[in-house]
């Protein structure tokens, strides 16, 4: 089985910290579709972007939807969705 992984860097190079593992249940390997695997990697990047503003935002949801560009109402629909806190 092949490896694979999301970049999630923000920056102009990718650094170690940037990649994260994809989920095994995407692999295509395993019989999924591309829509599928790509649904499944952006989903992981997405959970983790929300992940990283949270703390970026010393866990104001409402600084955090700022940071991401997106509405609170959204936000929480996405931490809801994704199980964060």
């Amino acid at each position: 089985m092949g490896e694979h992984a999301v970049v999630l860097g923000a920056g102009p190079s990718i650094e170690p910290g940037d990649l994260v593992d994809a989920p095994e249940s995407a692999a295509p390997e395993q019989g999924f579709a591309l829509r599928q695997t790509v649904d499944a990697a952006a989903d992981g990047a997405e959970r983790e972007l929300i992940e990283r503003a949270l703390e970026a935002a010393g866990r104001s949801r409402t600084r955090a939807a700022q940071l991401l560009g997106i509405g609170r109402r959204t936000l929480l629909y996405k931490i809801k969705r994704y199980g964060l806190r």
